[in-house]
C-alpha cells in the first residue's frame, strides 16, 4: 500500500514539448502519418500564399537599393562639382586680392603726398609730432619712419622728431645698441629724456647709455621702482653733458620706510641742474653744497620729513632749509 502510494500519475493535458522524433529512427502510426501528411499541405498552401507578399518585398527592396545606389553616384558627383568649384573661388579671390594690392600701390603712386618738397613733408611730421601727447611722440616718429625709404630719410634727418625718448629698460634687450642709433639723430636738439623702471640690481645704471654724447638735455625724468640708494643709480662718474640739464626729475615708485634721500648729495654729483624734482614717499636730507646754489626751482612732492644741518643758514617758505637765490621757487606737497 505504502509503495503505491509514490507512484505519479501524469496528468491527462500536460504536453511534452519535447521532440519524439528528435535522435531516434521510430515507425510513425498510421494516424500519425495522416496527421503529418495534413500539417504538410497546410505549411505548402501557407507558403504559397505567401509568395506574392515575398515578391513584393523583394521588389520593394531592390527598388531602394537601386535608388541608393544612384543617390550614392549623384552625391559623388555633386562633391566632385563642389571641389571644382571652391578652387576656382580660391583662385579668384587670391587673384581678386593680388589685383587690388596692385590697385593700391598704383594709388600710392599718384598721390598728391608724393610730390610734396621734402621740406614740406619734414613740416608735416613735426605737426603730426606735437599733436600727439608725448607719451606717444616716439611710437609716432617709428610710424612715420617705416612708411617708405623717402619718408624715412626724412625722418632720420629731422632731430626735432627724436629729440624725446621715453625708454622702459625692460622693454629693450640691447640698450646700448638702441643708444648708439637714437643719439647721432637727435643731433643738437634740447631733448627730453624718460628713463622707466631703472633698477640697479639689474645692473639698470645712467652711465651705460653715455648721454653725454647728447649736446643738450632739456628735461631728464629717471622712475626707478626700488628704493636703491641715489649713488647706485647715478654711479659716478656720471655721463651727462658738460653744460648741464635744464630739469631733472627723480621719482621712486617703491620707496621704503628706511630709505632717506639725500638732495645735496644729489646736487654735488651732477652737472649744472636749475630745475629738480623729487618724488619720495620717505624722509628728505640736504646736506649743504655749493649746488645748491643753482637752483631756481624745487619740486618736493610726499616727503615725510626734512631734514638740514642747523649750523648754516637756508631760506624755504622763510625756514631755515637751504641757500637760495633771489629767483628760487619752491613748491611742496
Amino acid at each position: 500500500m505504502d509503495s503505491q502510494s509514490n507512484i505519479t500519475i501524469p496528468s491527462l493535458t500536460q504536453i511534452n514539448n519535447d521532440d519524439p522524433n528528435a535522435q531516434k529512427n521510430r515507425i510513425p502510426t498510421d494516424d500519425e502519418l495522416f496527421h503529418l501528411r495534413t500539417t504538410k499541405q497546410t505549411h505548402i498552401r501557407l507558403a504559397n500564399m505567401l509568395s506574392d507578399e515575398v515578391e513584393r518585398a523583394r521588389c520593394a527592396h531592390d527598388a531602394l537599393a537601386k535608388r541608393y545606389q544612384d543617390q550614392l553616384r549623384e552625391l559623388e558627383a555633386t562633391q566632385s562639382q563642389l571641389h571644382t568649384s571652391k578652387r576656382l573661388l580660391d583662385i579668384l579671390i587670391s587673384q581678386q586680392s593680388a589685383q587690388l594690392a596692385e590697385g593700391e600701390r598704383l594709388s600710392g603712386l599718384l598721390h598728391p603726398i608724393r610730390r610734396l618738397p621734402s621740406d614740406v613733408l619734414r613740416y608735416l611730421f613735426e605737426s603730426a609730432y606735437s599733436a600727439v601727447d608725448k607719451e606717444d611722440r616716439f611710437s609716432t616718429t617709428l610710424t612715420l619712419s617705416q612708411v617708405c625709404q623717402r619718408w624715412r630719410a626724412i625722418a632720420l634727418d629731422t632731430p626735432r622728431l627724436w629729440c624725446y625718448i621715453d625708454y622702459t629698460f625692460q622693454d629693450v634687450t640691447d640698450p646700448e645698441k638702441f643708444w648708439g642709433w637714437i643719439i647721432p639723430l637727435v643731433k643738437g636738439v634740447p631733448s627730453d629724456i624718460v628713463l622707466r623702471e631703472l633698477d640697479p640690481d639689474e645692473g639698470d645704471t645712467l652711465n651705460a647709455f653715455s648721454l653725454s654724447r647728447i649736446p643738450r638735455i632739456q628735461s631728464l625724468t629717471l622712475r626707478t621702482n626700488t628704493s636703491a640708494d641715489i649713488s647706485r643709480i647715478l654711479p659716478p662718474p656720471i655721463c651727462l653733458p658738460v653744460a648741464g640739464i635744464g630739469s631733472l626729475s627723480i621719482h621712486y615708485d617703491s620707496p621704503t620706510i628706511e630709505m632717506t634721500l639725500d638732495m645735496g648729495n644729489l646736487l654735488s654729483r651732477l652737472p649744472f641742474v636749475p630745475n629738480l624734482t623729487l618724488d619720495a614717499d620717505c624722509p628728505l636730507r640736504i646736506t649743504p653744497t655749493n649746488s645748491l646754489q643753482n637752483l631756481t626751482f624745487l619740486w618736493l612732492k610726499y616727503f615725510k620729513d626734512i631734514g638740514y644741518h642747523k649750523q648754516h643758514t637756508y631760506s624755504c617758505y622763510g625756514s631755515s632749509y637751504f641757500p637760495v637765490p633771489s629767483n628760487f621757487h619752491v613748491y611742496m606737497r
